[in-house]
C-alpha cells in the first residue's frame, strides 16, 4: 500500500497545475492576513509552496511550508 501511495503522489506532482489552486484565494487570503498581523504563518498541506512563496513576497513575517505528503 505504501509504495503505491508514493507511486501516486508521484505522478500528482509531475502535473504542471498541482499546486495552483490555492493561488486563486490570495485575493481573499492576503487582506485577512494582513488585519491580523501574525508573526509567523503556517502553511499546512503547501504541495509546491506557491502561495506561500506569493505570500511571503507580500508581508513581513515569516511562513513555515510544510505538506504531509
Amino acid at each position: 500500500m505504501k509504495n503505491k501511495q508514493v507511486e501516486l503522489y508521484k505522478k500528482v506532482y509531475n502535473n504542471k497545475e498541482y499546486g495552483n489552486t490555492s493561488i486563486k484565494n490570495l485575493r481573499y487570503l492576503l487582506p485577512q492576513i494582513k488585519k491580523l498581523s501574525p508573526k509567523t504563518l503556517l502553511d499546512y498541506g503547501c504541495g509546491r509552496s506557491k502561495l506561500a512563496d506569493r505570500l511571503e513576497e507580500s508581508l513581513d513575517l515569516v511562513i513555515y511550508k510544510y505538506d504531509p505528503a
